[in-house]
C-alpha cells in the first residue's frame, strides 16, 4: 500500500493519493517561505521608519510627513517587487525564451521550402 501523501519523481513533487499536484515541490516551498519573510521584514522595517520618521518631524500633519511617508512607501514597495522578483524569476532562460518569441525568433517553426 503506498502511502497517501509522498513525494516522487525527478523534481520531488508532492503526490496526494496518487495524484501530483502540479508545481508543489521542496523548491517552491522554499521560495514561498522566503517571500513570506521578505514580506514580513519589509512590513517590520516600514513601521521602524515611519515610527522613526514621527518621532524626529513630530507634527504628523504637515507635508514634510506626508512626503516622508510616500516616500517610505515607495522605496519599500520598489524592495518588495525586487525581491519577489529575484526570489520567483531566476530562470534567465524564460526570460530570453519570451522575447525571443515576442520578436518572432521561436525556433519551433516549420521551415519553409
Amino acid at each position: 500500500m503506498t502511502p497517501a501523501i509522498q513525494f516522487a519523481g525527478k523534481d520531488h513533487a508532492l503526490q496526494l493519493f496518487g495524484v501530483r499536484l502540479v508545481g508543489v515541490t521542496p523548491g517552491n516551498g522554499k521560495k514561498l517561505l522566503l517571500s513570506v519573510v521578505l514580506l514580513l521584514l519589509l512590513f517590520a522595517v516600514n513601521r521602524l521608519l515611519r515610527a522613526g520618521a514621527s518621532a524626529i518631524l513630530g507634527e504628523p500633519s504637515g507635508p514634510a510627513h506626508f512626503w516622508v511617508k510616500q516616500f517610505i512607501r515607495i522605496a519599500t514597495t520598489i524592495l518588495l517587487v525586487t525581491g519577489a522578483v529575484s526570489i520567483w524569476f531566476n530562470d534567465h532562460g524564460t526570460a530570453r525564451a519570451g522575447r525571443s518569441f515576442r520578436h518572432g525568433r521561436t525556433s519551433d517553426r516549420i521551415p519553409s521550402a
